[in-house]
């Protein structure tokens, strides 16, 4: 019996899982650079971590069913943390600063490229705040000055009577 072949071919598995998860420690660095690029809020990492867990099973369902037949084995699983670990550890903690600053600096471009557009944009909506302002304004006073007018006009309808002293009125001020 050949012995060297099946062990040849666990070996091979386990490499190539292994390199799978390496690659899979470069998504996620490169999934990291995009959570900051969009500001680092709660929606972008919730997307951009959802994004990474379904990009990672897909990659290591395609490297099963290539090399194990479809058949999930914890060994190789291992492989591909210990890939993603190893990436991390060797690389990933040497690009993280650089790519932050890289983000930042995108983000600081774009601010200043879609500044005079911001400002546009304040501007339109402070006017058009005013300009409701003024209507609102003018309703309310359109109201008051109705009100008025037939706060005079109920005035003039109501007489006293001098044998009752009660106020007989066709339409109560109240109710204005």
């Amino acid at each position: 019996m050949n012995y060297s072949e099946p062990l040849l071919r666990q070996l091979t598995d386990a490499l190539s899982f292994l390199g799978a998860g390496f690659l899979l420690g470069a998504l996620y660095t490169v999934c990291g650079f995009f959570r900051r690029l969009l500001g680092g809020g709660k929606q972008a990492t919730f997307a951009l971590d959802v994004l990474f867990c379904l990009l990672s099973f897909a990659a290591l369902f395609g490297a099963s069913l290539a090399l194990q037949n479809g058949v999930w084995r914890m060994p190789s699983l291992l492989a591909a943390a210990a890939g993603a670990a190893a990436f991390w550890y060797a690389i990933g903690r040497l690009l993280t600063p650089p790519l932050d600053k890289f983000a930042a600096l995108i983000r600081a471009g774009i601010a200043r490229l879609f500044a005079p557009l911001q400002r546009l944009s304040a501007c339109l909506w402070r006017g058009a705040a005013a300009v409701f302002r003024r209507l609102k304004a003018a309703r309310k006073a359109k109201a008051a000055a109705r009100a008025q007018k037939t706060g005079k006009r109920a005035k003039k309808d109501c007489k006293k009577s001098k044998k009752t002293r009660k106020n007989t009125c066709k339409t109560s001020v109240n109710q204005v």
